[in-house]
């Protein structure tokens, strides 16, 4: 997925490859909280997550049924 991706729609494109409908999202990267609560999330990238190949991510989805995934970034193209 490309980082230029703002929060909420890389988190439409992790809902549609789980064929999940929640709208909900959190991400935990470095300790850091990004969240579908804070209005200023909507507009971040997914740039801003900074993360590296190989490291691992906190991935929630859904507020009442809440699924949480750890998740790992497997490699950045070149650009």
């Amino acid at each position: 997925m490309p980082d230029y991706l703002d929060l909420p729609d890389f988190n439409e494109v992790i809902r549609s490859i789980l064929d999940w409908e929640m709208l909900e999202f959190r991400f935990i990267v470095h300790g850091e909280e990004f969240s579908s609560f804070h209005p200023a999330v909507s507009s971040e990238s997914a740039a801003r997550l900074q993360l590296r190949p190989q490291e691992k991510y906190l991935y929630s989805c859904g507020a009442i049924d809440l699924s949480e995934w750890e998740r790992r970034l497997l490699g950045k193209l070149a650009e």
